[in-house]
């Protein structure tokens, strides 16, 4: 059966448990905790304290590793180590506060990477492919799968080079349907037009539908001056529930919704996801 989560970071620390008893008032079962420097890295009393917390509220966990000047994608070993030494530290962390998975994105800002080349060809997707392999095998170990994020970059995150890495690597997919679209400038164009359920069938065809493991959820705009904005609300998207559900159902896990703001720029109050969420475990059902 399907999961329904939501993100938890840094800032969320201070209104803590109303965020948690609000997520468990309409239905949420699991929370994904962002490691974002120095929390969860350098400063590990406060996210141990989250994840407690979580815990206590009956929910799972998973962790968003940090992805800010990581980059496991780097054809320059030295990099590319650097990064992953930084990420093994992050699934110890994630092992030792019960996560059942880790969600990575895989980059590189190499100008090479940009290239119009062949995935077998482009030496950051045989970096990101080598990464991969080593972090599965030390994740495996300590018992946590490892969910590959479609990033939206262009290094590794277009949907060719991203359905090669997650089909070479022993990994999961974790599929974030804004990301998609901001990576399609057609689909930008007209971004309120777009359904998220089609995006998503085009991606899972890609990867292959047992490759897919989690989903994350946030509304996409274009504003008046041509500025995309993510992780806004959903008011302005059109998320067909009963399709992404029919198509997704035999495999996906976890569905984890990344809102912070509403479409207008206020804060995001997370009851504003209670019919979204009665909706999808409702299809849930139906479809199990």
């Amino acid at each position: 059966m399907i999961r329904i989560g939501f993100n938890l970071w840094f800032r969320d620390l201070p209104k803590l448990r109303e965020r948690l008893v609000k997520a468990v008032e309409i239905g949420l079962e699991h929370a994904e905790l962002s490691i974002d420097y120095p929390f969860g890295i350098v400063e590990l009393e406060p996210f141990y304290t989250m994840a407690k917390s979580v815990r206590e509220f009956g929910l799972s966990i998973s962790v968003h590793a940090p992805w800010q000047e990581i980059h496991l994608a780097s054809p320059l070993s030295e990099v590319r180590e650097a990064s992953l030494k930084i990420i093994q530290r992050v699934v110890d962390e994630a092992y030792r506060i019960e996560a059942q998975y880790l969600v990575l994105h895989v980059t590189s800002e190499q100008s090479i990477c940009k290239a119009k080349r062949r995935p077998l060809e482009n030496p950051c997707v045989k970096a990101a492919i080598n990464s991969l392999s080593e972090l599965a095998k030390y994740a495996e170990d300590r018992g946590l799968y490892i969910a590959v994020e479609n990033a939206g970059d262009v290094c590794c995150g277009r949907i060719d080079l991203y359905s090669y890495i997650v089909s070479e690597a022993p990994i999961l997919a974790c599929i974030d349907i804004a990301h998609a679209i901001a990576s399609d400038r057609q689909l930008l164009k007209r971004v309120q037009e777009v359904d998220y359920a089609d995006v998503l069938r085009e991606w899972v065809s890609a990867i292959g539908l047992e490759k897919l493991y989690a989903l994350h959820l946030h509304g996409i705009r274009v504003d008046s001056s041509g500025r995309v904005e993510e992780h806004v609300d959903l008011s302005q998207n059109r998320v067909d529930v009963k399709r992404i559900v029919q198509l997704t159902s035999r495999y996906l896990k976890f569905i984890v919704f990344e809102i912070f703001r509403s479409a207008s720029g206020r804060e995001f109050d997370i009851v504003e996801l209670a019919q979204l969420v009665k909706e999808f475990k409702s299809w849930a059902i139906a479809y199990a």
